[in-house]
């Protein structure tokens, strides 16, 4: 069973266990959801306690046999299949900052174009801009997506093959939906992307519902809406994916979660479903 603490800020608390343990699962779930299905990791809107560090090792499987037009209907053809192993790190550099970064190895194949490799790093840092009374917090979080595989023009799922910006705002509630017990995370964020590829505007969603100190139930909607200009051979695109996972704690700091992954629609997309399990230590 895991010691929750109180942050560091116990005279905020308005109940030290109640609250506590709601921040500390939502940054793990909401870091191990990131690193498991974006190109960029993100964890909630709790910064960790200084000289703390979460590292998170995540193995995700997904396949597209049919991907989804741009009236949003489905056709066969897809031919996308991707293996990701990933490595994620946040450390806490002051009580309100925590230092981010990963680094992803992929293997994807997509139109019957392999590549196999290390795809991604991120580097990045998230800030507290306000904590209420009420144990809400507001943060804020900038990020740094660097390519490390070889763009292919004719493949553009592949790779940009530039750096992307990302800029977001998040807000962490303590408190759960109506009568439910739980927490929630909601992100909005602005994605540069480098080189002839749209703009994203993004939207994520995370609530955690605990049944028990070593046991969580996580859901997740991820929203991208392409904006600005897109030129060959990309395109605009949107793309809204449901995440459903366990979490299990089975030793103080030390969490296994498996989940599941599904597009839910969008356009000019792949329709991709599979599966990740994950294993951190927090330290």
């Amino acid at each position: 069973m895991t010691d929750w603490g109180c942050g560091t800020r116990p005279d905020r608390c308005r109940a030290a266990h109640d609250r506590a343990r709601p921040r500390a699962l939502l940054l793990a779930a909401s870091a191990l959801f990131g690193v498991g299905l974006s190109q960029h990791a993100e964890a909630g809107a709790w910064p960790r306690a200084k000289d703390e560090t979460l590292l998170i090792s995540t193995l995700a499987i997904t396949g597209a046999p049919n991907r989804l037009t741009a009236s949003g209907r489905p056709r066969g053809g897809a031919g996308f299949e991707k293996t990701e192993l990933a490595a994620y790190l946040e450390t806490g550099w002051r009580d309100s900052t925590t230092l981010i970064g990963r680094l992803a190895w992929q293997d994807t194949i997509s139109g019957g174009d392999r590549q196999r490799g290390f795809s991604g790093l991120d580097l990045g840092a998230r800030t507290r801009l306000w904590q209420f009374e009420s144990g809400t917090v507001i943060s804020a979080q900038a990020t740094i997506l660097l390519p490390l595989r070889e763009h292919r023009p004719g493949n553009p799922l592949l790779s940009s093959g530039h750096a992307d910006y990302d800029l977001r705002l998040l807000q962490g509630e303590p408190e759960g939906i109506l009568w439910l017990p739980g927490f929630t995370d909601s992100q909005l964020a602005y994605r540069h992307r480098g080189g002839k590829a749209p703009d994203e505007i993004r939207f994520d969603l995370t609530y955690g519902i605990p049944l028990s100190d070593d046991w969580l139930v996580l859901l997740q909607g991820e929203t991208t809406v392409t904006v600005g200009k897109a030129e060959a051979p990309f395109s605009h695109y949107r793309s809204q994916k449901g995440i459903a996972s366990l979490r299990w704690t089975f030793a103080p700091g030390r969490h296994v979660q498996l989940g599941a992954i599904q597009t839910l629609s969008g356009a000019e997309i792949v329709r991709e479903s599979g599966a990740l399990v994950s294993f951190w230590a927090e330290f």
